[in-house]
């Protein structure tokens, strides 16, 4: 009720707001990348379609709230064929890359089956580290994964030897030691002799909805996937639920798109101005032409004279002679918006030659 309550706001919100432009509006949605990692074992057999089915409704809830650009992936996991003895198993595969919307992620949810899986551990860091490293994350927008399974994770896991720690690191955004997924996925069983390489990690949350299943591992006390799950989700920033509290994540993602900050506004750029280098200008010469400002709002521009006493400069950037003075003054065009100086140019105050000579014949005798 609390979630549906929370889309009708939204969608009264997006009515209300209907008479913004759709390029104004667009402009203010941040950018989020959520990837799907489900565990597609056969014990999830029984209950695949309704991890699809939530999955839908949660992506219907996003679409309808029109708070951000969401892109979508879906990745599944089971176990290495090499363990299970099984062609249909693989550690992960990526069924939806981020370029994916709304439409992709229903054919991508429809087409999810069961395979085999084996025992009871599943790869679920293979599928975390390598699914996750392999889709195109956008450098601008924010991210999120959630995972969803029934079975806790192989720890060490078999032909990677990656442990929970690999995983919690990588999902904050450390480097780790990666292995090399072809000798993995071929199932190089001498792990001493493995090569690993350093992977730079995606910080992102995990989101983690463990499905328990009360009396099927009774008195197994090694069997703890909501365990496995709530501590990569709790190191990496995210949220631990069970299946009875589906709903309840789902309003925790309406929460975090809630959340997500707005774009910043472009920077305006800076106004182009034309101005001349350093230059001589002699006495009560006009010299409109030396300094202009080209197809500039002369509000956005403010023009600065070190020396306005001798050199005098207008809202347009046209500088011409004061009063009284020579020497070198400084004009300077200065952006209102940002105060930065677009430029600046010396310019030196002198009288022409003839006026020299009559100031050698006035006052000169003055020095013999």
């Amino acid at each position: 009720m609390k979630r549906m309550k929370r889309i009708c706001a939204l969608l009264l919100a997006l009515l209300l707001g209907a008479g913004l432009t759709l390029c104004a509006f667009a402009a203010q949605k941040p950018k989020l990348d959520i990837a799907f990692v489900v565990d597609t074992s056969g014990s999830m057999e029984e209950i695949l379609a309704e991890v699809a089915a939530l999955l839908r409704q949660g992506v219907e809830a996003l679409e309808a709230s029109g708070a951000a650009d969401i892109r979508y992936a879906l990745i599944d996991y089971r176990d290495f064929s090499e363990r299970t003895a099984m062609e249909i198993d693989y550690p992960y595969d990526i069924k939806l890359s981020l370029s994916g919307g709304p439409d992709d992620v229903w054919l991508a949810l429809g087409a999810l089956e069961a395979g085999y899986g084996g025992d009871r551990e599943e790869s679920v860091y293979a599928a975390l580290i390598h699914g996750l490293s392999a889709l195109e994350w956008r450098e601008d927008a924010a991210r999120l994964a959630i995972l969803i399974g029934d079975a806790p994770a192989l720890d060490p896991e078999a032909y990677t030897d990656y442990t929970a720690r690999d995983a919690s690191d990588f999902l904050q955004g450390k480097t780790i030691q990666a292995a090399n997924l072809e000798e993995a996925l071929a199932g190089t069983a001498d792990i001493e002799a493995l090569v690993k390489a350093p992977l730079a990690g995606i910080a992102l949350p995990l989101y983690s909805l463990t499905i328990l299943k009360p009396g099927e591992y009774d008195g197994d006390e090694g069997y703890e996937p909501f365990e496995t799950f709530a501590g990569l989700s709790r190191e990496s920033g995210g949220l631990a639920f069970i299946w009875e509290e589906a709903g309840a994540l789902l309003d925790a993602l309406l929460d975090y798109v809630a959340a997500l900050p707005l774009p910043e506004e472009p920077e305006d750029p800076p106004p182009v101005i034309s101005l001349r280098p350093s230059f001589t200008l002699y006495r009560k010469e006009a010299c409109a032409d030396f300094t202009a400002a080209d197809a500039v709002d002369p509000a956005r521009i403010r023009w600065e004279s070190t020396n306005p006493r001798a050199l005098a400069i207008d809202n347009n950037g046209q500088i011409s002679y004061a009063f009284a003075g020579i020497g070198t003054t400084t004009i300077r065009a200065i952006d209102n918006l940002t105060g930065r100086v677009l430029g600046e140019s010396q310019v030196k105050v002198t009288w022409k030659p003839f006026h020299w000579v009559l100031v050698i014949v006035a006052f000169g005798w003055i020095y013999l």
